[in-house]
């Protein structure tokens, strides 16, 4: 996360609104739409595909109750249209993390340095979904950008989330070390 620089790079200072989980400005502009122009534009270069794509998103169904809900195979509406079909499928979604990380390793490949950092899940730094484990291990790791969203969502929301005392133990200097109370992402 570039904190302060969501959705079509418009800055939330001049949003006057801090993301939230209804409000998530990254996951459409910096994620799902990238890919999604990079599926057409490979499939536009190989017309032997016959208009369809395939999204394989490797998504583990015990890392978040919302990533357990969503089907193996479905048709993606948003990306189809009359020239192009359009699926996205979750191949790991079956799989717990043991058996991910058993099948990363039996294929002799490497973990994403996020879990080699020892983040439970690949997401942005400072996401509005990440655990509070997560946060304070991002913290550790890039405690001036921890500094910045903190600094942020204090200015930006009316009721930051879980507070300690009467400000953010994390936003006024570089001693982490109550981040483990806050849950500030």
């Amino acid at each position: 996360m570039r904190c302060g620089m969501p959705a079509r790079g418009i800055p939330m200072t001049a949003r006057g609104r801090f993301p939230d989980a209804a409000r998530r400005y990254c996951t459409s502009s910096r994620k799902r739409g990238p890919v999604e122009r990079e599926l057409r534009r490979n499939l536009n270069a190989h017309p032997r595909f016959g208009g369809h794509i395939v999204n394989a998103m490797g998504l583990p169904a015990d890392e978040s109750p919302a990533q357990a809900s969503r089907t193996l195979w479905q048709r993606n509406d948003r990306n189809s249209r009359t020239s192009r079909e359009s699926f996205d499928w979750l191949p790991i979604q079956n799989l717990s993390k043991t058996d991910v990380l058993r099948v990363i390793a039996e294929a002799g490949q490497s973990l994403h340095r996020a879990y080699a950092a020892g983040m439970s899940r690949q997401s942005c730094s400072f996401s509005i979904l990440t655990s509070r484990s997560d946060l304070r291990r991002a913290a550790e790791h890039r405690p001036a950008l921890y500094r910045k969203c903190a600094h942020l969502e204090l200015a930006q929301r009316s009721r930051p989330r879980a507070p300690v005392g009467d400000s953010h133990p994390c936003a006024n200097g570089p001693d982490l070390s109550q981040c483990n109370r806050t849950r500030l992402a």
